[in-house]
């Protein structure tokens, strides 16, 4: 199992001039949060797509003591698709599957939900997998659009799931599994967005879904282990949730 780190975010909505993942929680670093899980489930041999100020995020995470971890950067920042592309091109051939993780999503998770996520993935010999949570009411986030047999085939905007009266739904939350071949091949498919103008991870699905490869789902155990960060409200909830557990790790 080979993992890959996307941490070349700007953080753009939160103000001043960190990388995202370098935005504090609790005091550290939110990558160091991630790191520090992957190390308990014994994952090792990272590598980590950088982007925005990349040698502030590798500097920061070298002089913390982390190791076994390659840096490759995402010269353009053309959306996470790509991201995921500069990092498979230095994964080794042996890596029969891929970790992918989004570095400002990922503080939150415990390390036996990842031992467990990556079971599902090859216990199932998944092509994809995505860990999810399930809501209730539709947000900015959108969610995983379901054929009449339950398979997911795509992803729904909040408006389209408004104008279907769709609520219940499952958010893909910052990992996946993949098969490393098959990702590679998926990715090449997958067309620029024409809003934001990049390439965008969640674009496999529809792909997987046409060729009757059906990306499987693992949904998270625990809500409370993961919030998309995007502002400085989000990290704020994080940072609650956060102090949560290390409160009760420490009683």
């Amino acid at each position: 199992m080979q993992i890959i780190i996307l941490a070349g975010g700007r953080g753009t909505r939160m103000g001043g001039g960190l990388p995202k993942v370098l935005r504090p929680l609790c005091g550290r670093p939110l990558i160091f949060w991630t790191l520090d899980t992957l190390e308990q489930c014994g994952l090792g041999d990272i590598i980590m797509v950088t982007g925005y100020k990349a040698k502030l995020t590798e500097k920061s995470i070298k002089d913390a003591g982390y190791k076994k971890i390659m840096f490759v950067k995402q010269d353009k920042l053309l959306g996470t698709a790509d991201a995921v592309g500069v990092g498979l091109s230095v994964v080794p051939e042996r890596a029969e599957d891929v970790l992918i993780l989004f570095g400002d999503d990922s503080a939150l998770y415990h390390s036996a939900t990842l031992d467990k996520f990556i079971k599902f993935h090859r216990g199932n010999h998944a092509k994809a997998t995505v860990l999810t949570v399930i809501r209730d009411i539709p947000t900015s986030l959108g969610g995983l659009c379901k054929n009449d047999l339950g398979l997911i085939v795509g992803v729904m905007s909040k408006q389209e799931m408004q104008e279907k009266g769709i609520f219940r739904h499952s958010v893909m939350c910052g990992a996946l599994c993949f098969k490393t071949k098959w990702i590679k091949e998926i990715l090449k498919k997958i067309p620029k967005n024409e809003v934001s103008g990049e390439y965008l991870l969640p674009g496999f699905i529809k792909i997987a879904a046409e060729r009757g490869e059906f990306t499987q789902e693992f949904i998270l155990p625990n809500a409370r282990e993961w919030v998309s960060i995007n502002s400085l409200e989000d990290l704020s909830t994080a940072e609650m949730l956060k102090s949560e557990v290390l409160n009760e790790r420490s009683s």
